[in-house]
């Protein structure tokens, strides 16, 4: 009837649609940058994607349907850095930090997000790692130049302040009462500068952990 023909017409376009951007959102998840690592709630490896298995050098095909446990159930290459994932990321909330060692060693940032349903059931938890290798490099390279520049710089700084001072103290003779304010602007200037410079060298210190805040 036409009222049959029009129902199976409707069904075919909606599951055509559906098909559609289920392949959508394969191809968007398959295009990310980050890692996306997806455990059901007994912890067996559901997906990953391309990217993820690019930073931890497994395949899918590999894991997919292993429990991840305290150690994997079949031997897999580089399977280390899978555990390191997600142990790391069980064990801190927000971001965690996960150093890679084999078969290169690569720093990742690692976010663990629960999947749950509408009323709240856990059906497992999704991961989002990305490398931060070159970061880190660069965010050492930073703090180098800081505490070297603050090092250098801090002992002239010290002796101009102290020649200000000196000639404000009378030490090379009177000073007139015109010399006066250029002398005490040159020590404040000085001083500001020595403050600016140990301020600089404790921002070094706290982000290598040696100054508490």
């Amino acid at each position: 009837t036409l009222v049959a023909w029009l129902l199976q017409k409707n069904l075919r376009e909606h599951s055509a649609q559906v098909t559609r951007s289920q392949k959508l959102t394969e191809t968007v998840v398959e295009s990310l940058p980050e890692g996306i690592l997806i455990l059901d709630g007994e912890g067996r490896v559901l997906f990953m994607n391309r990217s993820g298995e690019d930073l931890l050098h497994v395949r899918e095909q590999e894991i997919v349907g292993l429990k991840i446990k305290a150690q994997l159930a079949y031997p897999i290459q580089h399977g280390a850095n899978l555990l390191k994932v997600v142990h790391a990321a069980a064990e801190q909330e927000g971001l965690a930090d996960v150093q890679l060692e084999y078969p290169e060693e690569r720093l990742l940032k690692v976010l663990r997000m629960p999947l749950t349903e509408a009323g709240g059931t856990l059906n497992g938890h999704m991961f989002v790692f990305r490398d931060v290798t070159r970061e880190a490099v660069l965010n050492k390279i930073k703090s180098d130049f800081i505490s070297v520049a603050a090092h250098q710089l801090r002992t002239p700084l010290s002796s101009i302040k102290w020649a200000f001072a000196m000639l404000q103290e009378g030490g090379l003779g009177e000073l007139s009462e015109s010399q006066k304010p250029v002398v005490q602007q040159g020590l404040e200037t000085s001083d500001r500068l020595v403050r600016l410079v140990n301020s600089l060298l404790n921002i070094s210190r706290m982000e290598e952990g040696r100054f508490g805040y």
